[in-house]
């Protein structure tokens, strides 16, 4: 089923005929780890690559990038109160590659990771917020560039955790959270989710749950709350699928 839902989102992109991608991924403690771990950190190359972990079902691959768009972020969201951290080398792992590969995508790409998975990670107001000052930040770019805010990740996810399948290495805990989310995004309630998803609630669904905030994260960058113009979920690996477009000159 996941297979089917990527080709309707990949020709949603094709639709859209975007510039750049703005991308909030997660980091698996690959591309940073403990030692050195922001909460935030934007990309600010000529180009990067991965997978630096070894996902098998994901091609090497080298991705272009556009230093003076992500430049131009890392300062406007300085300036809105936000400190995010800045990498000049970067090579990220499977999270944000596996969309494009699977969508067959090969964009220009500024690549903003997330800590979402290590405690202590951002509350959900926080990366929403975030998100609404990259938006801000990708409307006041000169030149004026068509671009696409992308995110990736979970909703109910449990990795190596109690909550396991019997013979998998993650478990989806709450199904009934997927639904809640689905629903309150479906009727565009975003500010409601992001009110809901305490850390609490979070950590309730799965160590992998915080995931969801580079989902906030995208829709802040929005800067309106439109109902989706497709959001299906996958219950099978507590995921959902989502397209969303901006009010023009937005």
């Amino acid at each position: 089923r996941a297979a089917r839902q990527f080709p309707r989102v990949a020709a949603a992109i094709a639709e859209m005929e975007p510039d750049a991608v703005v991308a909030f991924s997660p980091d698996h403690l690959n591309t940073v780890f403990f030692d050195n771990l922001p909460s935030l950190l934007i990309g600010i190359v000529d180009e990067f690559s991965g997978p630096n972990d070894g996902y098998p079902p994901v091609a090497a691959k080298t991705l272009r990038s556009d230093p003076a768009l992500a430049r131009h972020i890392f300062l406007a969201t300085l300036r809105a109160d936000f400190d995010p951290a800045r990498s000049e080398s970067l090579i990220v792992d499977h999270s944000l590659l596996v969309p494009l590969q699977i969508m067959g995508l090969d964009p220009v790409v500024v690549p903003i990771v997330m800590n979402v998975l290590a405690p202590p990670i951002l509350s959900a107001a926080r990366a929403h917020a975030f998100g609404t000052a990259v938006g801000a930040a990708i409307r006041s770019y000169e030149p004026d560039l068509r671009v696409l805010v992308l995110s990736d990740g979970g909703v109910i996810q449990e990795v190596g955790g109690p909550r396991i399948r019997p013979g998998r290495p993650d478990g989806t805990p709450d199904q009934a959270w997927l639904a809640h989310v689905i629903e309150l995004l479906g009727a565009g309630e975003v500010e409601r989710l992001v009110e809901e998803s305490t850390p609490q609630r979070i950590a309730e669904v799965g160590n992998a749950a915080g995931e969801l905030l580079t989902a906030l994260a995208m829709l802040g960058a929005l800067g309106t709350s439109p109902a989706p113009e497709l959001i299906e979920p996958e219950p099978e690996i507590g995921h959902m699928f989502g397209v969303w477009r901006a009010e023009e000159g937005g």
